[in-house]
């Protein structure tokens, strides 16, 4: 859709009943004209198109827009204002503010004086070298009228205009990201200077500094060229060259200097052509000789050119360059492309919640900063802008943080998934729409109103009377994610345990190791021999020639690795010793900030990675020496710990960010009930001072709207996958992907919604149909107590038997076409709607007094199903879900002669196998399950005559 299109749109809203379109907004209030823009599509302004003239408008233009194309030059005698992210201009153009002409001396009229030059401000965000080449300012004073009488006195010249041209270089974000690398500690000062490997953080960085200079706006030659010395060194790490942090750091230093001279480059051309802020010539006889007026007072000119991110000097700019209304019309379409669930989105949204960091960087601002006092005299923004810019700087760093998690927009993993099926969610959908359909109403009716300079307060009544509603759908919310976050915690805390005692088993293997290497330096004479062959031939390797004859000299005080390199205790037992320091810097008790988030010590686990390499390369080297068996014996204890570490942080990362999530959606609630207080009752005109804040609280509490809408229909794809083992996106299957960027928040209407649940529906009974007749039983009857089984294997019978706590974890591995013979052996799609647990030779213990007689032992098995499995479908595809834990007991009582009376069936959540339709979806089996026997009566019970032990599934399949 062009931006002319749009802006039709958008000024007939109340004949089309649509909601006004969130990618651009035009007003003119007063003789000022506002428009407002974050279409990806640039907003065309120049000669031949509908925006070269600004004239008309005398209280001046004010642009904010994420894309201007300047295809022309551009005539605003009354001042142009332009804030933009990026300027595409293929040409020099000028931005011209310069005044008119006085009139001549007529009769009886004197001469007119020029008229003053409007002001000029220029902020460009994102500032490519093209623009910076091209793009003129003049704000020339208008020259003074002629005198055409004798002795006439001839006009003044008007004032020149104030120009204030604001630049920041698009290489300003790499050279940023490339200042915090070269400084990040572990490529400047690591702690262990080992060979960069593939899963080392550094490795990551410098992948994500060579993504960022690729995607920059130049040729591919010249990006190519920039981050050559680079992306060199991450080619030798990918070909297992030996690439260490210095060697990165030097290639970043090389990047960051040819950074730094395209910038100069570009600044000179920046500011290559001073603007012209001249006054106005006087005006001079005409035919005669008349007295000549003055000349225009000179304007003035201020620029700032930033090539690197500079907060301070941002703070002390006097144009407030960032609109509430823009900023919360962008923060809207990036939460849309989030929500909408779609990878294809998702990095558009990702661009853009940056991108709002980047602009509102200078928050906070004091109350003396001239940015500060900027915006508190701005005569349209608003006296709260500041606030809502907070607010919005905040919601995008939430999001942001919830992207790079891997969450969406509702605090879901990509795997998650309901186990609900469509009709579960039919009647909370149509209640959702239908509320929808209320803000969408009240949403047009409010910019309707505006268009047409009416009083609002009608389409801010209707509003508000839904956002009760809207809080009860919030506090629903809240309710989904305060069960995830509890979840999250009682796994937190169940790994507590775990974590100590690795900690504890790894320490003393730690210092059993140190106390060998520092009492037992045997060398064998191959050792010896090898280690002097390998000094003679290659010098250069290791300490050279004269160190390894130093080796005899030492003694039994060195001791030489697997390639005959002499390596002195003090240096052994420090890499130990290291090695223990970092085991035990890790808690095992985690500490909480004042918001209630957990405080990671190693947030993903890559000090503790990088211990490990260093420590399996010491191990390695070290395999032929008499602590040989201590070593491998780390090794294992080492990886164990590092696994539960990694595990348990990824738990609290999870917990951090939904508890982000709720704490946002808690603040939201409140204020959108505290502005509902404020506006209710009050007469809303076009002129309130706030009414930039009052138009951003209506697109928020409409989209939050939206927002829930989708938040279910992202349900029931989800849903939809799950049963019918799909990888449907919901942009796809919904909205048909059929939607370009820029169109995505104009289209979803409440009419929009509805055929979007329509087509998840007709999707459901296409992949009804395509799995064809219902799948088979197993048993064919569910009340024969054979069903389908996995066995125990002789350990894990013995963990269960006779561990401390009667319980055991086991893992069952997917069954796939190619699979040996077992009892899921080609079978797909496998569900389980019931989990019996069989011990064969169970029974009760005799009574030891032989006068009474023999009773029934309680026998109380409890599974729990982790909520992480793989589903395997008809053409042996593997697909992986992930959902909430789920628990069934099995009981049963049992003799002496182990006769069983069945008391809980096993019974798997609210699956229902006969009524498939309308139950929640059944689990598979292929999953950890964790089977205890705590709560039987064991006393009672002779553990002793189990012979074997086994799963009995009962539930459906197909065949492949």
């Amino acid at each position: 859709m062009s931006i002319d299109d749009q802006s039709n749109q958008a000024n007939h809203t109340s004949s089309q009943k649509l909601p006004p379109d969130q990618t651009f907004r035009k007003t003119i209030r007063g003789g000022r004209l506002t428009i407002l823009s974050v279409a990806d599509e640039p907003l065309k302004l120049g000669l031949g198109t509908v925006y070269s003239d600004f004239s008309p408008y005398s209280q001046g233009t004010y642009i904010f827009s994420e894309s201007i194309g300047l295809v022309g030059d551009v005539r605003a005698p009354y001042g142009i204002h332009l804030a933009t992210n990026t300027v595409l201009s293929s040409s020099k153009v000028t931005l011209n503010t310069s005044g008119s002409k006085g009139n001549d001396q007529a009769a009886g009229v004197p001469a007119q004086h020029g008229t003053a030059a409007g002001p000029i401000d220029l902020y460009v965000q994102n500032g490519s070298d093209e623009c910076s080449a091209h793009l003129r300012a003049a704000a020339q004073g208008g020259s003074g009228g002629k005198a055409t009488e004798e002795d006439g006195l001839g006009g003044d010249g008007g004032p020149g205009g104030n120009v204030f041209r604001f630049f920041q270089s698009y290489y300003a974000g790499l050279g940023d990201q490339l200042d915090k690398f070269i400084s990040d500690p572990d490529v400047s000062t690591p702690v262990v200077d080992a060979p960069i490997q593939q899963t080392d953080r550094v490795y990551r960085l410098a992948q994500d500094l060579w993504s960022t200079t690729i995607a920059l706006p130049i040729a591919p030659t010249e990006s190519t060229a920039l981050v050559k010395p680079l992306a060199d060194k991450i080619t030798d790490i990918d070909n297992k060259k030996e690439v260490r942090a210095h060697d990165i750091l030097v290639a970043a230093k090389k990047v960051r200097y040819q950074l730094g001279q395209r910038a100069d480059t570009q600044e000179h051309h920046s500011f290559a052509s001073a603007a012209d802020c001249s006054g106005g010539a006087p005006g001079a006889g005409k035919g005669v000789r008349g007295r000549t007026g003055k000349y225009g007072p000179l304007g003035s000119q201020n620029r700032l050119f930033l090539s690197r991110l500079n907060v301070e000097a941002v703070r002390k700019t006097t144009w407030a360059f960032a609109h509430p209304e823009q900023c919360a019309m962008l923060l809207e379409r990036a939460e849309t492309y989030y929500y909408m669930g779609s990878p294809k989105l998702r990095a558009q949204a990702q661009h853009m919640f940056q991108r709002i960091l980047n602009r509102l960087s200078f928050l906070p601002l004091a109350p003396t900063d001239p940015l500060a006092v900027a915006y508190s005299q701005s005569a349209f923004m608003g006296r709260d802008a500041l606030d809502t810019l907070e607010r919005i700087l905040k919601a995008a760093n939430n999001q942001l943080t919830h992207i790079h998690s891997g969450m969406d927009y509702n605090g879901y993993s990509s795997s998650w998934v309901p186990r609900a099926n469509y009709s579960f969610y039919t009647t909370m959908l149509e209640h959702a729409l239908s509320s929808h359909s209320t803000f969408e109403q009240a949403y047009v009716a409010y910019h309707t109103a505006l268009d047409n300079q009416q009083e609002l307060q009608d389409a801010v009544g209707m509003a508000l009377d839904g956002i009760e509603q809207m809080n009860k759908s919030i506090a629903a919310d809240m309710e989904d994610l305060m069960q995830m976050i509890q979840a999250s915690f009682r796994k937190i805390d169940e790994l507590k345990s775990g974590v100590e005692l690795a900690q504890r088993t790894l320490n003393t293997a730690f210092e059993r190791l140190q106390e060998k290497v520092t009492k037992a330096f045997d060398i064998s004479v191959p050792q010896l021999v090898n280690a002097l062959t390998m000094f003679a031939f290659s010098p250069n390797k290791g300490m050279g020639a004269l160190q390894g004859f130093h080796l005899i000299y030492q003694g039994f005080s060195s001791v030489p690795d697997v390639d005959g390199i002499a390596h002195h205790k003090s240096q052994l037992v420090g890499k130990i010793t290291q090695g223990s320091a970092t085991v035990q810097s890790i808690k095992t008790t985690l500490s909480k900030n004042l918001d209630g988030e957990f405080q990671l010590d190693d947030p993903l686990g890559t000090r503790l990675m990088t211990a490990e390499e260093e420590l399996q390369a010491f191990l390695a080297n070290f395999a032929t020496s008499s602590f040989a068996g201590e070593a491998q014996e780390l090794d294992v204890l080492f990886k164990s710990f590092c696994d539960l570490i990694i595990a348990r942080n990824k738990v609290v990362l999870d917990f951090n960010i939904r508890l982000k999530l709720y704490l946002s959606k808690r603040d939201d609630a409140a204020e959108y009930a505290r502005k509902a207080n404020e506006l209710r009752d009050r007469v809303i005109r076009t002129d309130d001072p706030n009414l930039a804040t009052i138009t951003g609280y209506m697109g928020t509490i409409y989209q939050a709207s939206r927002a829930r809408v989708m938040k279910l229909l992202n349900l029931l794809v989800r849903s939809l996958n799950f049963r019918m083992l799909k990888r449907h996106d919901l942009y796809d299957i919904a909205f048909k992907g059929g939607f370009g960027y820029d169109s995505v928040p104009l289209s979803v209407t409440t009419g929009v919604l509805r055929a979007a649940q329509e087509n998840i529906r007709d999707e459901l009974l296409n992949a009804i149909g395509d799995w064809g007749t219902e799948p088979q039983k197993f048993p064919t009857n569910f009340d024969d107590p054979n069903g389908k089984r996995v066995p125990l294997t002789k350990p894990q019978l013995k963990q269960l038997l006779m561990g401390d706590d009667f319980a055991v974890s086991v893992d069952i591995k997917p069954s796939f076409q190619e699979d040996p013979q077992h009892d899921f052996t080609k079978c797909c799609n496998v569900r389980i709607y019931r989990v019996r647990f069989v011990l064969e030779g169970l029974v009760a213990k005799q009574p030891e007094e032989p006068t009474i007689a023999p009773q029934p032992a309680r026998v109380t098995v409890t599974f729990v199903h982790n909520g992480k499995e793989t589903l395997v479908d008809r053409l042996n595809s593997a697909h992986y879900f992930e959902h909430d834990s789920l628990h069934s007991i099995y009981s049963f009582k049992v003799d002496t002669e182990g006769k069983m009376t069945i008391l809980d069936n096993g019974n798997i959540g609210e699956a229902d196998v006969n009524n498939r339709a309308t139950s929640y979806a059944a689990p598979g089996p292929f999953t950890s399950w964790r089977v205890s026997l705590k709560g039987s009566e064991i006393e009672r019970l002779d553990l002793t005559k189990v012979t074997r032990a086994y799963f009995d599934f009962c539930g459906t399949n197909y065949s492949f």
